[in-house]
């Protein structure tokens, strides 16, 4: 061993014999001992205000998740190929033509009559002054107290045709009022019409009037389309007429050697 160097088992055991370094080193120890622990008391009363905090919040979100929701419970009925019946506990019913929908609250008929619908269909309502009877049919809405009426709702027709009572019709804030034997209709790319049905019977008059302006008028009253030979356009027609669409067709054509044909149901031709 170099000189001036002491071997390390001497140095150890004469630090070992020396009663206050021993004192020293064993207060050492504790204290190094006392912070571990006062350490990781720290640590575990940190990790318990931490669980403190979130527990309320996992309590309140299971609470939310749990928590049993307040969903009205529907009936739908769909028609495939054929046409269905369905009849309703306030004494009304629909008959629904194929590949129509009616959807129906379980509460229908407590506080108020509502349905959905999607199709074509005949409605025959019950009255009821206290709770008017709500069509909901996706681009507007149809209310009424006790009548019978067809609703026709596809992506390209809306129309509401009225044999009896009345028919209030909400369309983007636009309402119209029907009367027995009315009609109303909205077509993409159209504006809405208001207009008379076929059976409906009404007074016209004229006074030396172009029969093209005669049949233009019946055309848009009833929402018909009439061809006629071109050469009788500038025809003159006078009086009045009354009756419902066919009756009135059949009396202008009669002085002009004409007769009314039906092709379908909106279109005629005189021949």
């Amino acid at each position: 061993m170099a000189k001036g160097k002491k071997d390390p088992k001497e140095i150890w055991d004469a630090i070992s014999e020396d009663p206050s370094v021993k004192q020293e080193t064993s207060e050492s120890l504790w204290e190094n001992i006392d912070q571990r622990i006062q350490k990781k008391e720290r640590a575990k009363r940190k990790k318990r205000k931490s669980m403190l905090l979130i527990l309320p919040v996992l309590l309140l979100g299971a609470w939310f998740i749990f928590q049993p929701k307040n969903v009205a419970e529907h009936y739908t009925f769909v028609t495939m190929n054929n046409r269905d019946t369905v009849y309703l506990k306030d004494g009304s019913h629909i008959i629904m033509e194929p590949f129509s929908e009616l959807t129906i609250s379980t509460e229908f008929g407590s506080s108020l009559r509502k349905v959905a619908f999607r199709g074509k269909g005949y409605f025959d309502i019950a009255k009821d002054k206290n709770k008017p009877f709500q069509i909901d049919a996706m681009d507007f809405d149809v209310e009424v107290l006790g009548t019978k009426f067809d609703l026709i709702q596809t992506d390209i027709d809306h129309r509401v045709q009225l044999f009896e009572g009345k028919v209030k019709i909400n369309k983007d804030g636009n309402i119209t009022y029907l009367m027995p034997e009315e009609a109303w209709c909205f077509k993409a790319g159209s504006t809405q019409k208001h207009y008379m049905l076929p059976s409906a019977k009404r007074t016209f008059k004229f006074d030396h009037t172009e029969l093209a302006i005669v049949l233009q008028q019946l055309e848009e009253s009833y929402q018909m389309k009439i061809a006629y030979p071109d050469s009788l356009k500038d025809k003159v027609v006078s009086g009045a007429f009354s009756g419902n669409f066919e009756d009135i067709l059949q009396i202008i054509s009669f002085p002009l050697n004409l007769k009314p044909i039906r092709i379908n149901e909106q279109q005629y031709s005189l021949k």
